[in-house]
């Protein structure tokens, strides 16, 4: 994020909602016309954080599915055939650590603004 303007890193969201600073000046925000349309603006150096949420599923999300479901039938098999409660256990407990991080990776980001030097 060195660059001038800066660039992330190509991943595609979608924008949800802008928290801006309580101390911003009057005249950051305002309606400019944009495509025949009314739109808000805001001075970046106003913006405290903005919330995003991933537009598409990444690789990563794509492969932690994966893994969620093959782990989910594993612990069926597992239940079905009456293997061990330790085995069922251990394997619930990873089901679940693995939903837990699928939940994490699809929540929304907060970012702050960059910084303009």
């Amino acid at each position: 994020m060195n660059e001038k303007p800066p660039r992330g890193n190509g991943t595609v969201c979608k924008f949800i909602s802008v928290k801006i600073k309580e101390d911003a000046a009057s005249q950051s925000h305002r309606v400019r016309i944009y495509n025949n349309k009314k739109i808000w603006t805001v001075s970046i150096e106003d913006v405290l954080w903005i919330t995003v949420e991933l537009a598409d599923n990444s690789d990563e999300i794509d492969a932690l599915k994966a893994q969620v479901e093959e782990l989910q039938q594993k612990t069926d098999d597992a239940v079905t055939n009456e293997d061990s409660s330790s085995t069922i256990k251990t394997l619930r407990e990873n089901l679940k650590l693995l939903k837990n991080e699928l939940h994490i990776k699809k929540q929304p980001h907060r970012a702050p603004p960059p910084t303009m030097e």
